[in-house]
């Protein structure tokens, strides 16, 4: 890093061994604007995305690289060097090219929007990839280069498929650790949505849009996961996008990354189900999910119990979601429902129109899980009430 200092420092009179460590309760714009007080040019660090400039501020994302891009115009800057995304995204290694090294970069808020400054900073910025060692050892090895034809002929024929264990245990035990900490509320984001699991374990008992209700192991789901670093490391994995790219013909955004969580001797009862419909306000709708168990999900604790096939009739109502009593009669799910348990880091893959549910966890260790809707970033948001949303580009094409 000193030496591509050196090599790039556009003659500022300033010693590449020289570091500076500011409090933790600063932000980059906030120390930049103390910094520049001294005359002295300086340069921040970009611990960022290497395949999607300013990583997933666009769709509301916030860490390093997504803070530093709604306080400057880092990400402007970013989008000129096309080649080093390119690069990144075509590459099969989960090792990243080069830096991106972007001189007198003009940092013009502190902190968020509602926070300008009359004269920005001038900072130089190195922006490097970020959490390449995590990102290489998410999955075991086998994953990298898992056949997928058999995989997504099941997925075609029956609305699901396995596509196995894949998950490193390290990986797993990470994930299950955020998880505890936004549920008891040490790790939070604004934006991350609760929901509580109902105090009868019963679906129709649910209170709606009650959010965060303090520390609790007994939420049912978290959802817009996408906005904490380690879960979107995770994500954006090449087993993944391998799968994605099976499906989706353009570039792959996120419609929602959720957790979905059964306590010990908790949880709620989950009905018949589809995940679409003219409820989630959408231009198009879609059909992939991808399942991931962070715990062993047995029939016990709840497993997912599927119709097989049942996504080939389309939605059951224009509305979407619950499947009600007289259709499931009437298609006697009861006869042919069948039970998919799954390992801790298996990965299942789940069609949006398959009827699902879930019961209730009799045992003593939670079941979580977290669950992918992917789409193609042609699929817009077309509700009406409130600002459309803006869906995290997950996978891009070069």
């Amino acid at each position: 890093m000193r030496a591509f200092l050196r090599r790039h420092w556009a003659g500022a009179p300033v010693s590449a061994n020289r570091c500076l460590a500011c409090p933790c309760c600063e932000t980059t714009g906030e120390a930049g604007q103390r910094l520049a007080l001294g005359g002295a040019q300086w340069v921040a660090l970009n611990f960022a995305s290497a395949k999607n400039p300013g990583g997933g501020f666009l769709g509301g994302a916030k860490a390093l690289e997504e803070d530093m891009a709604r306080a400057s115009a880092l990400y402007h800057c970013l989008l000129r060097q096309s080649e080093y995304y390119t690069i990144n995204r075509a590459g099969n290694s989960m090792l990243c090219t080069d830096h991106i090294y972007s001189p007198l970069v003009p940092f013009f808020r502190i902190r968020g929007p509602a926070q300008p400054v009359r004269v920005p900073a001038l900072l130089c910025a190195v922006t490097c990839a970020a959490q390449l060692c995590y990102t290489a050892r998410v999955l075991l090895p086998h994953a990298q280069s898992l056949p997928l034809e058999d995989v997504m002929a099941h997925f075609h024929a029956h609305g699901w498929a396995r596509v196995g264990r894949v998950v490193q245990e390290d990986t797993l035990a990470a994930l299950r650790a955020r998880t505890k900490e936004m549920m008891l509320g040490t790790v939070h984001y604004d934006g991350l949505f609760f929901q509580h699991d109902s105090g009868s374990g019963k679906y129709e008992d649910l209170q709606i849009k009650q959010g965060f209700v303090g520390p609790s192991l007994h939420y049912r789901k978290i959802e817009k996961l996408e906005l904490d670093p380690l879960f979107r490391a995770f994500m954006n994995n090449a087993l993944f996008e391998r799968i994605a790219r099976t499906e989706i013909p353009g570039d792959v955004v996120l419609y929602r990354a959720v957790l979905f969580a059964k306590a010990a001797h908790g949880g709620t009862h989950l009905p018949w189900h589809q995940d679409g419909g003219i409820f989630w306000g959408l231009s198009g709708q879609p059909t992939l999910q991808i399942w991931t168990a962070l715990d062993d999900a047995s029939a016990e604790s709840g497993c997912l119990e599927v119709v097989p096939g049942s996504h080939r009739g389309g939605l059951v109502t224009r509305l979407g979601g619950v499947v009600h009593d007289t259709a499931a009669r009437a298609a006697n799910a009861e006869d042919h429902v069948i039970k998919i348990p799954a390992r801790a880091g298996e990965v299942l893959l789940i069609h949006n129109h398959l009827w699902h549910r879930s019961g209730v966890n009799v045992t003593d260790v939670p079941r979580r899980a977290l669950t992918l809707c992917l789409m193609d970033s042609s699929i817009r948001c077309v509700r009406k009430k409130r600002a459309p949303r803006v869906f995290f580009p997950l996978f891009q094409r070069a």
